[in-house]
């Protein structure tokens, strides 16, 4: 994936800026043999070529790669309200926990940054209004 993203973004710029590969080689600083290589998808570039293409096209790694934000990853950073609080009854009284808002798991402290279990950023704003959900207490039947 990584290759193919690579050789075809630096064949696209080749033919943007009207480059044959030994004149993109030179920009970039690299070997016009590997320059070819690495579109062909034959070599794996290092770190360090990789910064000269970047630096060669003006590119970042991340256009150059055609890495898109994703949505999903960015959405965990924004942070999410607690709006839930799970009880659970014991012998000893009654017992709450904080429901994450992404993956309805319980949470084992309150006011934590981020939930244990999947990442989400949260927000405790209103969370003293937040609603009470009873779970019922599960017995176990008699053999």
């Amino acid at each position: 994936m990584y290759l193919d993203a690579l050789s075809a973004s630096l064949s696209r710029l080749c033919d943007e800026y009207g480059l044959s590969y030994e004149d993109a080689s030179r920009r970039c600083r690299c070997s016009a043999c590997y320059f070819s290589r690495i579109i062909r998808r034959k070599s794996v570039p290092s770190i360090a070529i990789l910064e000269n293409l970047c630096r060669g096209f003006g590119k970042t790694p991340d256009c150059l790669l055609q890495v898109s934000p994703d949505t999903e990853e960015k959405s965990y950073r924004t942070p999410m309200r607690i709006e839930a609080l799970r009880a659970y009854r014991s012998g000893n009284g009654l017992f709450t926990y904080p429901v994450c808002p992404r993956c309805d798991c319980t949470m084992e402290r309150e006011y934590q940054a981020f939930c244990d279990r999947c990442g989400q950023r949260l927000s405790w704003k209103g969370f003293r209004k937040a609603t009470v959900l009873i779970t019922p207490c599960k017995t176990r039947e008699p053999f």
